[in-house]
This record gives C-alpha cells, sequence and structure tokens, in this order.
C-alpha cells in the first residue's frame, strides 16, 4: 500500500529524521516510507530508522534509541556549532 497523498518537498528543506514502528497500526509504516523517498529524490538530507516490532510510542530498549537518534540528530545537523 502507498500513500497517495500530495507531498511538497523542496530542496531548501531542513535535516529529517524519521522514526517508525512498522507495527504501528495509528499511522501506517508506508506515510514514512513516502516522505522519506521524497525527500531523497529531492537530495533533502534526511534519515529513516524502523524500529522493529514496535507500534505507536516507544517503550524500554525502543524508546532509549529513539531518543539517543534524535539526540545525535540533533547535535549533528541542529545544534549551533561553537566557534
Amino acid at each position: 500500500m502507498r500513500c497517495e497523498s500530495k507531498v511538497t518537498v523542496n530542496r531548501d528543506d531542513p535535516p529529517t529524521l524519521l522514526i517508525h514502528g512498522d507495527k504501528d497500526e495509528l499511522v501506517n509504516f508506508n506515510q514514512s516510507q513516502y516522505i522519506y523517498d521524497a525527500f531523497r529524490t529531492n537530495d533533502v538530507t534526511c534519515q529513516l530508522i524502523v524500529m522493529e516490532g514496535a507500534g505507536q510510542g516507544f517503550k524500554g530498549e525502543d524508546d532509549a534509541r529513539a531518543a539517543k537518534a534524535l539526540v545525535n540528530w540533533f547535535d549533528h545537523y541542529l545544534a549551533k556549532k561553537k566557534t
């Protein structure tokens, strides 16, 4: 199943991190795959982390992994660098 919604992605979009559980029953995983593909097609820096077996919201080790990925992403792409 593919998402049929229209997505506008531009090369000047900010770096984007997607973290999605492949067992999410609220938001279909294909939604993240669709926007990830659109980012890649338009040369926007992005990463998709698939949390295998996870549903909506993360718990335990999945939560820790998602939080660590978010902090690392922020530090690498979004934090103001000291000069």
